[in-house]
């Protein structure tokens, strides 16, 4: 019998997560509780079960929505091999027996602190409407830019009285000298 199961989660072929596992039913499944916790509407509450039994592993379709699959085969039950493939959703989870025993105590540390404890989602955090609104003001606050108390002014070059005439006389002088060419032709 496997001391020690170590179960890898992937999701499309990448790694999301590594468990270890000692203890002789592993729930997979969207609730938070679940020992493999797949947060994922293609997962149902009670997806399927891993069982530890004697020197075989089993694993068993919890009457999920979307099946449970072992190297790609549609399953109800079936005998785990080591590196076998379980299918549950979009994801899959790759078994290995091979878990050496200082994680196979590991394991059996943490399954025991587990029953202990209540399990809190470590993902999951719920803000109350106030909780939300207060974030979102600290938020805006560190990102309004700060106003100037005194405007600035930027010192102005007075433009010579003679200058609007100069500009008059200049236009007139490139219009005349259209309306020139304009009659010659």
């Amino acid at each position: 019998m496997p001391q020690a199961l170590k179960a890898e989660l992937y999701l499309k072929g990448r790694l999301l997560k590594v468990f270890t596992f000692s203890h002789d039913a592993i729930a997979i499944g969207r609730d938070p509780n679940a020992d493999i916790f797949i947060d994922n509407g293609s997962v149902s509450w009670e997806h399927s079960r891993i069982f530890l039994k004697g020197p075989s592993v089993l694993v068993q379709d919890l009457g999920s929505a979307n099946g449970t699959f072992l190297n790609e085969k549609r399953i109800e039950q079936a005998p785990v091999n080591q590196g076998d493939s379980i299918g549950v959703g979009k994801f899959t989870i790759k078994i290995d027996f091979n878990v050496d025993e200082s994680a196979a105590n590991f394991a059996m540390h943490q399954s025991r602190l587990a029953q202990q404890a209540p399990m809190i989602p470590s993902r999951t955090v719920h803000l109350s409407p106030q909780e939300i609104q207060t974030m979102r003001d600290a938020t805006a606050k560190l990102q309004k830019p700060k106003i100037m108390q005194e405007p600035v002014v930027l010192p102005t070059a007075k433009a010579p009285s003679w200058l609007p005439w100069a500009l008059v006389v200049v236009l007139a002088a490139i219009l005349g000298g259209v309306a020139i060419k304009l009659l010659a032709t």
